[in-house]
């Protein structure tokens, strides 16, 4: 669970190094930020499981889908903005994996629970909190061309 921490401060860290080489005009430079904040946003979506969450993992994945975009955006059109919205995103959501990671730690291991309901609770707990959860709709149930 730390991984997923670590893959966060890489993610913004790299978007920084991004930000910085686009005031400094260094393109190559820029270009590899981006490229390494793409990839660890990669890994970032290999780690989603959508078993018991379904939803969650959705989300979550459309949201790296945004940063990414947001990143490519920033690179093709030399975007301060995409930069900083796909920074702004990347640190909500390491705000938010570090919060439930702290949740999780405080509670005492002598103390049975129900790891579905703990989960369920953090979900809500975290979706509640996720102003970006709104921004997309849910997936329709069926599609039109489907048999």
């Amino acid at each position: 669970m730390e991984l997923i921490g670590l893959l966060y401060e890489g993610a913004c860290g790299a978007v920084d190094l991004a930000l910085t080489m686009l005031r400094a005009n260094d393109i190559i430079a820029r270009g590899r930020a981006i490229t390494k904040a793409m990839a660890i946003v990669d890994e970032l979506r290999a780690t989603l499981r959508s078993g018991a969450y379904p939803e969650y993992a959705s989300t979550m994945m459309r949201l790296y889908s945004y940063v990414q975009d947001r990143l490519l955006q920033a690179h093709t059109h030399k975007s301060e903005k995409a930069l900083l919205e796909a920074s702004r995103v990347l640190k909500h959501l390491s705000a938010n994996w570090a919060d439930v990671m702290k949740q999780l730690s405080s509670k005492s291991s002598d103390q049975p629970y129900d790891s579905i309901r703990q989960e369920s609770e953090l979900w809500a707990a975290a979706n509640a909190a996720n102003p970006y959860s709104a921004v997309f709709a849910p997936a329709p149930q069926s599609r039109s061309w489907q048999v």
